[in-house]
């Protein structure tokens, strides 16, 4: 059971920065609910909260989030998969849109029944699933509704964000082993979200050529739905590139540095876009 705190929001806050699974963190069980660890970055009052991996987990904890404090906006920073073969790892993501691209429903196999609780698979052929595209989401704000396939993101923080220059990416693991280029921070790009995590050279293929995406994960839509449901406009997302998605896998182990770079610019983001005046006040 998911503990959803208070009924009614406590703090107001300038910022709430969401974050997947960074680098040396590990990941704690979720079930009794969300840790949230208030602070400050840059001298900007932030509430820091880990959403764990998948859409579910993303969903619920911006929905704890938004029902006990007041904020300013969202700032989620996380790793993705690159689907668009101009993107290395390393790269940072800030895309202008989002949208859920893969939900899947599993399918049983001939001469078998399918198990929730155990899986037990015969040495036959085998449906990995039928791939069903979602149509719209749908976005309700108090008596207003709209529905859309993209998600958009906060244009006037996006501006923002395209300011930022001089942003220290790391390129090394080490002083001998290096990426072959100087990561770059790509702006204005699509995202998509799937539920489940992709490693698979045709579904890879598949996203980018049909909804012109560059970068996959598990969270960025479900967070996005969430906040805009509840009327929270302010998000942005930096998403560091960790693994090619299915693509080569030349450079696996340098993996880590998507996540490292997001922080890097996600930290001089909000330095920029937040105050320093009473950004923590009780509400």
């Amino acid at each position: 059971m998911i503990m959803a705190g208070p009924s009614r929001k406590i703090w107001g806050f300038e910022l709430a920065v969401v974050v997947v699974g960074l680098l040396a963190i590990a990941q704690q069980s979720m079930q009794l609910g969300r840790k949230f660890k208030i602070g400050t970055i840059k001298g900007n009052g932030v509430i820091y909260v880990k959403t764990g991996e998948s859409s579910v987990n993303a969903a619920q904890t911006v929905q704890i989030l938004l029902a006990s404090f007041d904020i300013k906006g969202i700032v989620h920073v996380g790793s993705a998969g690159a689907v668009d073969d101009s993107l290395s790892i390393g790269d940072v993501v800030v895309p202008k849109k989002v949208a859920f691209t893969g939900i899947w429903k599993w399918l049983t196999g001939k001469g078998w029944a399918a198990s929730i609780l155990r899986l037990q698979l015969p040495r036959r052929r085998q449906f990995v699933g039928e791939h069903k595209l979602p149509t719209n989401h749908t976005v309700r704000h108090r008596k207003n509704k709209t529905t859309i396939f993209w998600l958009p993101l906060n244009s006037a923080w996006f501006d923002t964000a395209s300011q930022l220059e001089n942003v220290e990416l790391q390129q090394c693991i080490s002083t001998k082993k290096c990426l072959p280029r100087a990561p770059v921070i790509a702006k204005g790009l699509s995202s998509s979200t799937a539920d489940i995590y992709v490693q698979n050279a045709a579904i890879r293929e598949f996203i980018y050529t049909h909804f012109k995406a560059s970068t996959v994960d598990e969270e960025t839509a479900a967070v996005t739905l969430v906040a805009l449901s509840n009327g929270v406009e302010n998000i942005i997302v930096f998403r560091g590139i960790s693994n090619t998605a299915g693509g080569s896998t030349a450079y696996k182990s340098y993996s880590y540095l998507g996540s490292v770079n997001a922080v890097n610019v996600a930290v001089e983001f909000i330095g920029a876009v937040g105050t320093s005046k009473a950004s923590i006040a009780a509400y």
